[in-house]
């Protein structure tokens, strides 16, 4: 059925519809080149293409830029071959009049088009085959955002993302998988704008229905197959899984073996390295466990056997602060370990717990002894500068925590230490702060000045864990594994950590697993977790287009490196409107 926006359109006479797409031209105007979309121009285009509008801005979603294509799998071919009955009767009814029509995977690829022209001739159509027309790659269209949002839509004019398309009415219809519940592929019409889409949409929830029961035949059959073919091969000492893109089989070994986490980095690892005809792989898993997997062909090219070796053995050498996959750490990882490398003096900065004083360890453990000097002002300033001369004199590696709470005259001496002609070039020295200071702007002492001049050359900044949010279920797993502790995190438990704004980082989270820990030894859900933890993912919960807003600013901080003047204009908004975003959203 059509939602209550899609219904008005349809009530509307063309006049009305004229004057409406007018305000909605205004207002993708305006968003696509601000990105902020006001009360008042929100307005003018309905809720859906809204929420569309915003995840294509935090997609990064080029308006102008080409479409991004590929070659459609073997996978997309048998189920173009599936769709073959339906695909012909759809062209039948669509002859003669002008519609193009696009049959997608369950990926929004394209892999049909064609086009009719008034003469009822087939004619090259204007969405290539390996389109791809998901709303990360295409932003709002029919066929992407009906696959987003998982229902039919109508979309017309300039409520598409993409200049190419704002000339037309489009349909689509998505199509669910019998044995999945996903969507298998999704069938779309484009019309020239203005025309009526209630027949066409119509004619497309049809045909949806005729591909699902084709699809429950054929895949059915299939897929019993498949799994007939694991039952047969998988042997009842190793834990063994079946993999296709669309479905995962576990036998018990591999379900005791594998927690959600594990299974499903797994799952993408295998993926990520490709087929072969048999091969043996080492994969390291969500809390740093190495497994050795045999994955082989199973009864086509598409599915995959694997059977996984035990016993698993623990990683060697994973450090917690070293864990996860964010852009930004690791970037910051690597620029300290290359000055180290170098010999030059590091500033590391970041918040309170962000792991400054291990990451500096960590990257100077490579160079020999580390000795870590506190030099805030709090503590004996001649043992400071004692220990610092020793240690330099030695050639080790130093780490200076809290320079920026140094008093003066300390900071003047340990520059004269560093610069002494007579230190080694195997000494090597990293200091850590809150915060790098500026020099320009009259608030340090010419001392100070002086000793900060002295990591001009490199400073890393570590980004706060809610700036790496995605590698909290990974941290979560390595802090359990470093205390020893074998446990299942519940899917539900890790996506609420995930929700919290983790003021005190790293340092914040090692507590908040250990306090959970010590109660729960077993499978730890989210009714496990410690009541203040709870009641604070409560106070810190977001609305959907708040978590979209929120994504958007820290994609464009992590892109500029953190610098928000540049995430600003990444953005198209100004300094002040991004200052007052990161203060809403506790970033």
């Amino acid at each position: 059925m059509l939602n209550a926006g899609e219904r008005a359109d349809m009530r509307q006479p063309r006049a009305e519809r004229s004057f409406r797409d007018v305000s909605v031209a205004e207002a993708r105007r305006v968003f696509t080149r601000t990105g902020d979309l006001t009360p008042e121009l929100r307005g003018a285009v309905r809720p859906e293409i809204a929420m569309s509008w915003l995840r294509s801005w935090a997609a990064g979603v080029d308006p102008d830029g080409p479409s991004r294509s590929g070659e459609p799998t073997a996978s997309s071919n048998r189920l173009l071959a599936l769709a073959e009955p339906v695909v012909a009767r759809l062209r039948e009814a669509l002859a003669g009049s002008g519609a193009e029509l696009v049959f997608a995977d369950g990926g929004a690829r394209v892999i049909g088009a064609w086009r009719s022209a008034d003469n009822d001739q087939t004619i090259g159509a204007s969405t290539k085959v390996g389109t791809s027309l998901r709303e990360e790659d295409a932003g709002t269209n029919a066929v992407g955002t009906a696959l987003a949002d998982g229902y039919p839509k109508v979309i017309t004019g300039h409520e598409h993302w993409s200049r190419r398309f704002t000339g037309r009415t489009c349909v689509a219809v998505p199509v669910q998988h019998p044995v999945t519940r996903r969507s298998a592929a999704i069938i779309g019409v484009a019309l020239p704008e203005g025309d009526d889409a209630r027949v066409i949409l119509a004619l497309l929830r049809w045909a949806g229905m005729e591909l699902r029961s084709v699809l429950q035949f054929q895949e059915g059959d299939r897929t019993r197959a498949l799994v007939d073919q694991f039952l047969r091969r998988r042997r009842p000492d190793r834990a063994s899984l079946l993999l296709t893109d669309d479905l995962c089989v576990a036998d018990t070994r591999s379900t005791a073996l594998l927690s959600s986490l594990d299974l499903a980095v797994l799952r993408s690892e295998v993926r990520r390295q490709g087929r072969s005809e048999s091969s043996r792989r080492s994969i390291t898993l969500g809390d740093g466990v190495l497994v050795d997997a045999s994955v082989s062909p199973l009864g086509d090219d598409e599915s995959l056997f694997v059977e996984l070796e035990a016993p698993a053995r623990r990683a060697r050498g994973a450090f917690v602060q070293d864990v996860g996959t964010s852009t930004l750490h690791a970037q910051a990882l690597r620029s300290l370990s290359a000055g180290i490398e170098e010999g030059v003096p590091v500033l590391v900065t970041g918040e309170p717990g962000t792991g400054k004083l291990s990451a500096a360890r960590r990257a100077l453990e490579s160079c020999g002894s580390v000795v870590a000097i506190d030099v805030s002002e709090d503590v004996d300033a001649a043992a400071c500068v004692a220990e610092f001369r020793a240690a330099v004199v030695r050639g080790d590696g130093v780490v200076l925590g809290h320079v920026d709470r140094s008093r003066r005259e300390v900071l003047a001496t340990l520059q004269e230490v560093w610069n002494a002609p007579t230190r080694p070039d195997s000494a090597r020295v990293v200091a850590t702060a809150f915060a790098a200071p500026s020099l320009v702007d009259g608030h340090h002492s010419s001392a100070e000045l002086t000793f900060y001049r002295l990591f001009a050359e490199r400073h890393v900044e570590l980004p706060p864990l809610r700036e790496r949010v995605n590698d909290v279920p990974r941290l979560v797993a390595a802090v359990s594994e470093a205390r020893g502790r074998r446990v299942r995190w519940a899917p539900d438990a890790l996506d609420a950590l995930m929700k919290l704004p983790w003021r005190g980082n790293l340092r914040e989270l090692e507590q908040v697993v250990l306090r959970t820990l010590a109660r729960h030894p077993g499978v730890v859900t989210r009714a496990d977790l410690p009541a203040d933890v709870r009641a604070q993912i409560e106070r810190h919960r977001l609305s959907w287009m708040e978590r979209v807003e929120r994504d958007a600013l820290l994609a464009a901080l992590d892109a500029s490196g953190g610098n928000k003047v540049q995430a600003a204009l990444e953005l198209g908004i100004s300094r002040s409107s991004l200052y007052r975003k990161i203060s809403q959203f506790g970033l």
